[in-house]
């Protein structure tokens, strides 16, 4: 859960709305994982409606958060499982949306996961990711943000009220480390497509929607700009988080550099100190 902010760099500018097979082999370029692909279900990859009400199979992943970190406790470890898990969704649906203009179907009976928490090294990227092949909108590059934010929510309430049973964790905790991971998601998704301004949009329309479980009055982005060795500013956009993901429980863990719990200006302050730093190394 470390990490500061998302570089900037130039990108070209997205081009029309492919069809949904041109669209993913799009997104496996700039994404080699999680492993993203639509139609009939590979060998071992099961329904996300099936997964999520596997209480093995969620046990496994919970287990499997200790060996990522040692020392975690069980809201950490349902913590470190929704932000991991909603990186992988959120990857492949932000660049959908943003680089595509396509909302896949992401309903969890139509989803098809392909995760093996048995591995010493389990990633969640390195997983295969299926999707229906009829995405519910395509629409030249101009997706309803409606839509997207209503097949999130689908998505992943079964989920947080299964991580909210096993370990406690209130689902308001799970929903906003959702909401962080889909921030990051589409921030980095527009930037890699060129398109960051309509990146944030879309990520403040689904995020501050009153009345939806992805509402946080907290998250934010905000930017950072320090002296390049090269000459002039560079700057950066960073995700100012809503939630937490209780590293600082855990033996010799911290408050991450965008969590939410960091004092005012602090996260600007550390932002402009990585930022420093990477132009330093590039140098």
């Amino acid at each position: 859960m470390r990490g500061v902010a998302n570089a900037v760099s130039a990108a070209p500018a997205p081009a029309p709305a492919p069809g949904f097979g041109e669209a993913l082999e799009r997104l496996a370029e700039l994404w080699p994982k999680p492993r993203i692909a639509s139609g009939a279900p590979g060998e071992g990859e099961r329904t996300a409606a099936d997964l999520f009400s596997d209480k093995e199979w969620i046990e496994a992943l919970l287990a499997a958060q200790m060996r990522i970190t040692p020392g975690l406790d069980r809201k950490a470890q349902a913590a470190y499982l929704a932000s991991y898990y909603a990186t992988t969704i959120t990857t492949a649906g932000a660049g959908l949306i943003v680089g595509c203009g396509i909302v896949p179907d992401l309903a969890p009976e139509k989803v098809w996961l392909g995760i093996d928490p048995a591995r010493d090294d389990l990633a969640f990227q390195d997983s295969s990711l299926r999707f229906s092949p009829s995405p519910v909108a395509v629409r030249g590059g101009k997706a309803p943000v409606d839509m997207f934010r209503v097949q999130i929510e689908a998505h992943f309430a079964p989920l947080v009220q299964r991580l909210h049973r096993a370990t406690a964790l209130p689902p308001h905790a799970l929903w906003r480390l959702v909401g962080d991971a889909l921030g990051a998601g589409l921030l980095d998704a527009g930037q890699k497509f060129g398109a960051e301004d309509e990146a944030k949009r879309i990520a403040l329309d689904v995020l501050k929607r009153p009345g939806s479980a992805l509402s946080n009055c907290q998250l934010h982005f905000f930017e950072v700009s320090v002296p390049n060795p090269g000459g002039g500013l560079a700057t950066r956009t960073v995700l100012a988080r809503g939630g937490c993901c209780r590293l600082y429980t855990a033996p010799g863990g911290d408050v991450c550099t965008n969590c939410v719990l960091r004092k005012p200006g602090e996260r600007e302050r550390l932002a402009e100190d990585a930022l420093r730093r990477e132009l330093e190394n590039r140098r």
